[in-house]
């Protein structure tokens, strides 16, 4: 009966109540992080929390820096989040856990800041526990994300993708401490799967877009009609449109059939792959071209590097961390406002570009025509990323930010 009655009750408050609600018991629920502390003690757990069995990018970020920190010698708790936030697409190989009930430890939280205080809560990280936190966090606009900085008293310091996002959250004044740690990317030495005779298959090119991460950044209608400009219906040359989560988002899913239309040229792949299968179907093209808009880091372009593949792609944001204009293709852009109606990058007076869909087209002709040009990428493409983005590098940086932490931006 008392429930009841303190339901009923709630449900009268005005709703501006109920959020101010919330977060002052958020701000004296959850713990606050341990600024002071001086690396990694003896004894004292290490734990990576997020979404492990997700098929985004996010997901494969937690993967990389568990397996990187078990490399490094780390003895490393994975705890998953995946169905807490997003889906469990997959069985990702790494033993799952509970979080530690330890008084004290080092949290990785692969998690952006609107997510930042639930996670703590499902995690049990309440008051009276002193744990550094780091927010691992993603994000595509040179802007400051709105409403990100309220996680800032929850987490120690924040972990970017790339120079280009870390850029994006040190404009704000109040922010942690922010350093860039890249997913690490190494080319499988064996890909089960993988078309053979490379020379009797079409010209082949892939374009990867999550309908979840907003078709309007990653732009796959702009990659089909530069493809379908390029080639037109030729049977000898074939775009390969990998995405996932169309059913989820059937207003996407129509823009996207009909820019594909009757092409008898272009396969539409709808559906989530584990690591070998996305690896493997990467293997299967001639080029990887991606016309974002925006990225934070770009996976799929930086697998297909290390591949020995050549990239097509805009010239502008995250992926030009590790790549420059002789490890690919870069097309030119401008610049022009975020819609308004964008889910989740309307950010007043952001910016983005505006990929030259007419350049796009040219480098494509060329890679088909003069295929010496393709290997020239590729050879400067791989040696390039193993550079930024190697296992041995990412092992070596996250294990300077766990034994060096950084002065407090207060």
């Amino acid at each position: 009966m008392t429930i009841s009655l303190i339901k009923t009750l709630w449900r009268v408050v005005p709703v501006s109540l109920r959020q101010q609600f919330w977060v002052w018991f958020q701000n004296v629920s959850i713990a606050r992080p341990d600024c002071q502390a001086a690396g990694i003690s003896p004894g004292e757990p290490v734990v990576v929390a997020g979404m492990f069995r997700t098929a985004s990018g996010l997901g494969t970020w937690a993967r990389s820096t568990y397996h990187a920190l078990k490399a490094a010698g780390y003895s490393v708790t994975a705890v998953d989040l995946s169905e807490s936030l997003a889906m469990a697409d997959f069985d990702c190989g790494i033993p799952l856990e509970s979080f530690p009930a330890a008084r004290k430890g080092t949290l990785i939280l692969h998690v952006n800041g609107p997510e930042t205080a639930y996670s703590l809560r499902k995690l049990g990280l309440r008051r009276g526990r002193r744990w550094r936190v780091i927010g691992a966090w993603a994000w595509e606009l040179s802007a400051f994300p709105p409403g990100w900085d309220t996680a800032f008293p929850f987490i120690s310091e924040i972990w970017a993708l790339s120079d280009f996002a870390a850029g994006a959250f040190r404009r704000h004044r109040s922010a942690p401490p922010v350093r860039v740690l890249p997913i690490s990317i190494s080319a499988p030495k064996r890909l089960s799967g993988a078309d053979s005779g490379a020379a009797a298959r079409p010209f082949t090119v892939i374009v990867m877009a999550d309908a979840l991460s907003s078709f309007k950044r990653k732009n796959p209608v702009g990659a089909i009609d530069a493809f379908r400009a390029a080639f037109g219906d030729r049977a000898d040359c074939r775009l390969i449109v990998k995405v996932r989560n169309l059913d989820l988002m059937p207003e996407e899913a129509v823009i996207l059939h009909a820019a594909i239309a009757d092409a008898d040229n272009i396969e539409l792949i709808n559906e989530s792959l584990n690591s070998e299968q996305q690896w493997a179907l990467i293997a299967r093209a001639d080029v990887f071209l991606s016309l974002h808009r925006a990225e934070g880091f770009g996976l799929g372009p930086a697998e297909a590097m290390s591949l020995g593949i050549p990239v097509v792609a805009t010239a502008w944001s995250g992926n030009l961390y590790y790549m420059n204009a002789e490890s690919a293709a870069l097309v030119p852009c401008t610049f022009v406002a975020v819609p308004e109606d964008c889910v989740h990058y309307s950010v007043a007076g952001a910016l983005w570009a505006e990929p030259d869909a007419a350049a796009a087209s040219q480098w494509l002709q060329r890679l088909e025509s003069d295929r010496e040009l393709g290997r020239g990428f590729a050879s400067h493409a791989k040696s390039r990323v193993e550079e930024i983005c190697g296992a041995r590098r990412v092992q070596g940086l996250v294990t300077n930010f766990l034994e060096d932490v950084p002065e407090q931006r207060r």
